[in-house]
């Protein structure tokens, strides 16, 4: 029970840090295609 409860909570952590990596890789991604596109328009005209 104790060791299912461990795993449990271990793979709770792990998710959690792999949507926060997921999410922080995207906004950066975002960022990117947003400063691109602004640079795009600025310097295209």
């Amino acid at each position: 029970m104790s060791c299912n409860t461990v795993v449990a909570r271990g793979w709770e952590s792990s998710s959690i840090e792999l949507v926060c990596l997921s999410v922080q890789l995207a906004f950066s991604v975002l960022l990117m295609l947003v400063a691109e596109s602004l640079l795009q328009c600025g310097c295209g005209g």
